[in-house]
């Protein structure tokens, strides 16, 4: 069942399309399925010709003359009996006289769920008591199309990846704003999965999540195809948890990246690839330049031990120790990354930590200066497995070979300026 933030204003719209789509005299029935008499157990249904909106679905607890009942949920037979009329569930609010029914009626009826991000995250809790799945929708999704243009339009309060282009060939985003909250879980910007030939120009991305994050797919994918050709240009990334992200879902593999022009502001990372041992594929063939960042943790992130999501416990993906070298090993290579400012930075200059079977490959930073907040807090600068906070830290780079760094200038560093052991194949000029 999908969530959608928003509730008022979807009531009125939603009850708008129906009376439209009907095309004949309003005939509206309110059903009192609860809450009428009594206190608690709010339920109501509207409908009209073919279509049923259900407000809210709560329960109370039993008088003394139930004895052995525990609570009380509304009657949902004639909703049941209907189902194929119910268009979605609408919740106020979050107490429980008015959310308190709805894993119960989840269990008879799949509908959408729209209400507060208050309200959304109460029911969330909810339904992890009961155990029940939830997802969150996306935007705006195209699959399988071609020939696509998003210009100079506003996207907000998206309750999932916001612009998700899966397979798609040929698109155009242009003058775009999207702006979510930025406590607002999963809520990226953009995210081309499997995509090509795709520009991203002129945008505004402020989100609770990635602000772009290019992916193919993962090795449970069953159609997995590349991310390629992609062109990212005079964009502003705020507040996302990184500015440009590739991975870790990039089984399909990731080429033909071109990243340039863009202001970065708070945006937790700058640079972010991110993979592990099983995903295969590769990302290779990606130029950054002409970026500004501030305010960031770690402007450049290369890590192959990225350990978030399904099976990230597991040992092969923090296992430091050599693995075989098979199709499920991805690979990161033959990037170049051009003149770089990056000020106010708290955790790291750099992260660079390549599989101890498969390095990070050909990697080169030219004309960058990255300026350290010597008071900024401690933090992790990449998801991995046993790593430390680090607070105004240098370039770490392990299990890498062909890594460059050509007038490269680190400002108000707090130690080495570059960390680097036996596994780090590392020009300095």
């Amino acid at each position: 069942m999908p969530l959608f933030f928003g509730c008022i204003k979807f009531i009125i719209l939603l009850l708008e399309v129906i009376l439209q789509k009907n095309n004949k005299e309003p005939a509206l029935k309110v059903i009192f399925l609860g809450g009428v008499g009594e206190i608690g157990k709010n339920m109501t249904a509207l409908e009209f010709g073919d279509d049923i909106i259900i407000i809210d679905c709560g329960d109370t607890f039993p008088g003394g003359d139930m004895p052995g009942v525990d609570l009380v949920i509304p009657d949902f037979t004639y909703l049941v009996n209907n189902k194929e009329k119910v268009r979605g569930l609408v919740l106020t609010h979050g107490h429980e006289d008015h959310i308190g029914a709805v894993p119960y009626f989840l269990k008879e009826l799949n509908v959408p769920i729209y209400g507060t991000r208050i309200t959304l995250a109460l029911l969330e809790n909810k339904l992890r008591e009961h155990k029940l799945a939830y997802v969150r929708p996306y935007m705006i999704n195209f699959q399988y199309c071609k020939n696509i243009k998003i210009e100079d339009v506003t996207i907000t309060m998206s309750p999932s990846w916001t612009v998700h282009p899966l397979y798609c060939d040929n698109m155009l985003v242009r003058g775009v704003t999207i702006k979510n909250p930025a406590d607002s879980p999963n809520t990226d910007g953009i995210d081309p999965d499997g995509t090509r030939n795709l520009r991203i120009l002129d945008c505004t991305i402020d989100v609770g999540d990635d602000c772009i994050a290019i992916k193919s797919g993962t090795e449970d994918t069953p159609d997995k195809h590349p991310s390629e050709n992609i062109t990212i240009t005079g964009c502003t990334m705020l507040h996302g948890h990184g500015g440009v992200v590739i991975g870790s879902e990039m089984s399909g593999s990731v080429r033909n990246i071109a990243i340039s022009n863009c202001i970065f502001y708070e945006t937790d990372r700058g640079i972010r690839v991110k993979t592990r041992r099983k995903r295969g594929g590769a990302v290779e063939d990606v130029v950054v330049s002409n970026i500004v960042m501030d305010k960031v943790l770690c402007p450049f992130i290369f890590n192959m031990y990225y350990f978030c999501g399904k099976n990230g416990k597991m040992k092969y993906v923090w296992d430091k120790a050599p693995y075989p070298v098979d199709e499920g090993t991805p690979v990161l290579r033959n990037v170049q990354i051009n003149n770089i400012i990056a000020k106010n930075v708290t955790s790291a200059a750099g992260f660079i930590y390549g599989l101890a079977e498969q390095y990070v490959e050909n990697v080169q930073f030219t004309n960058c200066t990255v300026s350290m907040d010597p008071n900024g807090e401690p933090a992790v600068p990449a998801m991995l497995d046993n790593m430390e906070p680090m607070q105004a830290a240098g370039f770490y780079v392990r299990n890498a070979s062909g890594i460059v760094f050509n007038n490269v200038v680190l400002k108000n560093v707090k130690g080495t300026i570059y960390d680097l052991d036996s596994t780090a194949d590392v020009t300095i000029r």
